[in-house]
């Protein structure tokens, strides 16, 4: 039995001995909150959760409650954190057009050690204001000076012992980033939290090495192939105060960027694009089902 559910079974009877003082000791004003529950103490219903992310089902953890409580709003208790889940278009248009009216973006305080201070989680106006400069290098003018750059190390790590060391770490933040966040050895926070905190130290690393270099050749040529990179970007950005980042910010948020642009729709696209152009067999396949439907809906088209 791995270490992870043996915790479940120690938090489980944490939560009887906090639901005997929730019922017998909790004497205050009763809130109006929206129909559902918060499930387990501590736990909440984190363990339904995820036994519906692993069955590939995680909409079923919705519907279920949509249909059991309400269509629209319920609560709930995920990753130590109580919750509203609003359903549907109107709760979209809600959420997307209250922000810091009725709502304020805000994400569980766990992830704060794994991205510290980056824009993910730091407070409201400071996340804007950071998020400005992080995301400046997506502009048109830079990314088309980006592109022949791609196919070098993301962060200037050029040496493939430390690409290799870098990959497994980051594989452990991505197999414990949303996991149940308990910090104990042996569980897969654990080991994610300590894995970002190996990154980051290496990217801080980069950086101090970079700010080194800078100064011996201040005011001699410099090599605009190693300066091409994003974390460079990031060191030379500043904001309409005319403050740029610090070495921490700049870490933790390309950290995020890491993790961010990892298993995207985008990234699927790629490898499918990928595998179609080294798999000739199975491109043909593709293409021969895709023209039995273009012709059914054309056929559909002119009966209409």
């Amino acid at each position: 039995m791995s270490l992870d559910y043996m915790f479940y079974i120690f938090l489980f009877l944490i939560s009887l001995a906090a639901i005997l003082l929730a019922k017998f000791g909790h004497n205050g004003p009763k809130q109006s909150l929206p129909p559902g529950s918060f499930g387990w103490p501590i736990i909440g219903e984190f363990i339904d959760l995820q036994r519906t992310g692993l069955l590939g089902k995680p909409e079923e953890f919705i519907t279920k409650r949509m249909q059991r409580y309400n269509k629209h709003i319920f609560k709930t208790s995920m990753f130590g954190e109580k919750t509203a889940i609003l359903c549907g278009p109107m709760a979209n248009k809600l959420l997307f057009t209250s922000e810091k009216k009725l709502v304020q973006t805000y994400w569980p305080t766990f992830l704060k050690k794994f991205f510290g201070t980056s824009f993910f989680t730091a407070p409201y106006d400071e996340a804007t204001r950071t998020r400005k400069l992080v995301t400046s290098f997506l502009k048109p003018e830079v990314l088309s000076d980006f592109v022949r750059r791609f196919d070098s190390v993301f962060a200037s790590i050029n040496d493939q012992g430390r690409q290799e060391r870098l990959l497994e770490e980051f594989n452990l933040v991505l197999s414990g980033v949303f996991q149940w966040p308990l910090y104990f050895p042996g569980t897969r926070h654990f080991k994610a939290v300590n894995a970002a905190r190996v990154i980051r130290r290496e990217l801080l690393d980069v950086i101090e090495r970079k700010r080194r270099k800078r100064e011996k050749m201040m005011g001699g040529c410099i090599d605009e192939e190693e300066e091409g990179d994003r974390i460079s970007h990031l060191m030379d950005v500043r904001g309409e105060d005319g403050k740029g980042l610090t070495d921490v910010e700049i870490a933790d948020n390309i950290l995020l960027l890491m993790d961010a642009g990892h298993d995207t729709s985008s990234s699927t696209m790629m490898m499918l694009v990928k595998y179609l152009a080294e798999l000739p067999e199975c491109y043909e396949r593709v293409l021969a089902g895709e023209s039995v439907f273009l012709t059914l809906f054309c056929n559909f088209l002119s009966s209409g």
